[in-house]
């Protein structure tokens, strides 16, 4: 073996070492499970809504692990699990609103972790009288958890009013 070679054997023999790992190939069985389940928690976070906050809080719908960050329409407006607590501390949705789905698609990544995007639509009725309704996209990563499938990072934005 000439020397010249010797360099180029020895990065790809790097390249190969330093490749990340695999991500596990899922059955249909267990792709099917994932998508079932991280709909299950998006349906039951708009039931929630619309329900004006029945029964739990808020932020059990979050992963409370390092790392969690929620944003809205292009601002990080929790950039923790402790600062979506803070902020949503005895918040419930306004009487009579209304979160329904519109379009819901999750992408498995691997055993308990999931992408999910959704088209939703909110309305309410502020206590000014003035009805509103907004049409947005949620998209965000879900883990499964021992309590269930939480959401661990999340992003909405709402579409601007359209003007007549």
């Amino acid at each position: 073996m000439t020397s010249s070679r010797l360099p180029c054997l020895c990065l790809a023999a790097i390249a190969i070492g330093c490749r990340p790992a695999a991500t596990p190939e899922l059955t249909e069985q267990q792709r099917a499970a994932v998508v079932d389940s991280v709909r299950a928690q998006l349906y039951d976070l708009a039931s929630w809504m619309s329900s004006q906050g029945a029964g739990r809080a808020f932020p059990s719908f979050f992963d409370s692990t390092p790392g969690f960050a929620q944003a809205a329409d292009g601002r990080i407006t929790s950039p923790s699990f402790d600062s979506l607590v803070a902020r949503y501390r005895n918040w419930t949705p306004p009487a009579g609103g209304r979160l329904s789905w519109d379009t819901v698609r999750v992408e498995p990544l691997g055993p308990g972790l999931a992408h999910f995007m959704a088209a939703f639509t909110e309305s309410f009725t502020p206590p000014t009288g003035q009805a509103y309704v907004g049409h947005g996209v949620m998209s965000g990563v879900a883990v499964s958890r021992p309590g269930g499938w939480k959401i661990a990072a999340v992003h909405t934005s709402v579409a601007p009013p359209s003007t007549p």
